[in-house]
């Protein structure tokens, strides 16, 4: 135990006695509250600045050990704040409602695909309800291992975003559920696909809840964490139980509201429940860095001259919508190399750094500018080129075509929020022996160049010039790439220092299974 020095109190000296209580210079830090220690003529005994004040009576033992039994419940169910960050608290209150919430569509769930198998009926059929309840978790286990097989290696690059989604998906899987009742000869096919959707929610569950916890471990202590976590959500699922049983039972007299009652309670249960995880990942200060963590800090360095700190970057980050790094233009893309190199500029650019023996910058980058792509495409396929019948037109026809549809490739699929082709991209491969420092210097040097070419940072909501109005398609690329990684390598050491001093940590940089995918220098 931490011993302190008494101090500020006459209670503090050696032998002075208040009412058979003899004080101990020596003293207690429980949490931030100091006791002192006295000696009651048996035992040795740490006491509060009021117990001290009431002496020995029984009031003041009963009020002690009331407080001692409130002091060992809280230490039961939570660590110590000393030993979590402060955004514990708030995540715990909305994981606490989040977990009631769901332990009451559960119970809700499991009496709807009982009322579908038939258990309770006059007429029900235990083994085809059996093989049926078996049949549909054994196919939920597929699922569930698909997802852990396929995507595992992706979740701590984006952990709140996979929560969140998959979250969704398990509140959907949840509704199939509440319906079979009105299909049960539908159950096997309904119950299953509920199955698989709740276990890829679950398996995410799993899969991210360490590295939450691990982000509020002030001292080490994840275990703790973990083990108190568990403890209130056992509590708080018991409530949700007690609750639906509750609710159960008053609907016992009729029929048709016991059926009734699962129906009209899940719209309620799923919005508190994606409404609580809402607010539970909202109040979650992730101090690793990812693509779009470090995207925002880097837009902060270059617009404020400072870094942002967990809590103000949290703030900004999105996981229901697409990320600010994938609307806006020129978005970084990091990839394999044949996904970076689009055409014979980036390749020729690629040549010029390995000729130059270029072994300080562990990666290659190029970019497309806005509406360049746009522009080579358009000119391929618009009518006039049709009708143009030359051998040369034709040929540069065909690789402006296969250029914009390499450049398509490099960013991925044609999403919704994507700007395609008139966004433009900036394109990098991380070298083998790229480290952290090197993810950061491309995070910088992406956003110096976008500041180099007049184009708004990711997630600008400014319109985008279309490709006739665009004067950046004949940009010298080489030049551009030059100068952003100059900028990048100078300002490097300060944007290092202040990352430091605000809290975040450098290593290790969360990639995601696409952009861990590295080039040798042969």
């Amino acid at each position: 135990m931490l011993f302190a020095s008494v101090t500020a109190s006459t209670a503090s000296r050696a032998g002075v006695s208040f009412d058979g209580l003899q004080a101990v210079p020596a003293a207690v830090m429980e949490g931030s509250q100091q006791k002192q220690y006295a000696w009651d003529g048996r035992r040795l005994r740490a006491l509060e600045a009021e117990d001290w004040l009431q002496g020995a009576a029984p009031a003041r033992t009963l009020r002690g050990r009331v407080r001692r039994a409130v002091h060992d419940l809280h230490s039961a169910f939570f660590p110590h704040p000393q030993e979590v960050s402060p955004d514990y608290w708030e995540y715990s209150k909305y994981r606490a409602w989040h977990r009631l919430f769901s332990s009451m569509s559960s119970i809700f769930a499991t009496q709807s695909l009982l009322q579908a198998v038939g258990v309770g009926a006059r007429r029900s059929l235990p083994a085809a309800a059996t093989i049926n309840w078996v049949l549909k978790d054994g196919l939920g286990r597929l699922g569930r291992l698909t997802v852990a097989t396929r995507f595992g290696e992706s979740f701590d690059s984006d952990l709140k975003r996979f929560r969140f989604t998959t979250s969704i998906v398990y509140a959907l899987s949840l509704s199939l559920e509440f319906l079979t009742p009105l299909a049960p000869q539908h159950f096997l096919v309904m119950a299953s696909l509920a199955n698989v959707g709740k276990s890829i929610g679950l398996t995410t569950f799993i899969a991210t809840q360490p590295a939450f916890h691990r982000s509020f471990c002030l001292r080490e202590n994840l275990a703790d964490i973990s083990a108190k976590t568990q403890a209130q959500q056992m509590v708080m699922d018991n409530l949700g139980l007690a609750a639906a049983v509750g609710l159960t039972y008053l609907c016992r007299h009729t029929e048709a509201s016991r059926r009734a009652l699962p129906l009209l309670m899940f719209p309620l249960l799923a919005a508190g429940d994606l409404w609580s995880i809402y607010r539970e990942l909202r109040s979650i200060h992730l101090r690793t860095l990812n693509k779009e963590r470090a995207e925002i800090i880097a837009q902060h360095w270059l617009a404020e001259g400072r870094v942002p700190t967990p809590r103000q970057v949290s703030e900004e980050e999105r996981f229901v919508l697409p990320p600010h790094i994938e609307v806006g233009r020129m978005p970084l893309v990091i990839g394999s190399l044949d996904r970076a190199v689009c055409g014979n500029a980036d390749l020729e650019l690629l040549q010029a750094q390995q000729q130059q023996g270029s072994r300080d910058q562990r990666y290659f980058l190029t970019f497309t500018s806005p509406g360049a792509a746009a522009a080579s495409s358009h000119s391929s396929s618009s009518p006039s080129s049709s009708r143009n019948n030359s051998s040369s037109r034709n040929s540069g026809s065909s690789h402006s075509s296969q250029l914009a549809r390499r450049q398509r490739q490099a960013r991925g699929p044609a999403l919704p929020w994507r700007g395609g082709l008139l966004a433009g991209s900036v394109r990098v491969c991380l070298r083998q022996d790229a480290a952290e420092l090197d993810i950061v210097q491309v995070v910088l040097q992406a956003a110096y160049l976008r500041q180099l070419l007049g184009v708004p940072p990711a997630g600008s909501r400014h319109p985008v010039a279309s490709a006739a109005d665009d004067r950046r398609g004949a940009v010298d690329v080489r030049q551009a790439v030059a100068d952003s990684a100059s900028k990048a390598r100078s300002s490097l050491k300060p944007f290092i220092a202040q990352l430091q001093e605000r809290g975040w940590q450098l290593a290790p940089f969360m990639l995601s299974s696409t952009e861990k995918r590295r080039y040798l220098q042969l």
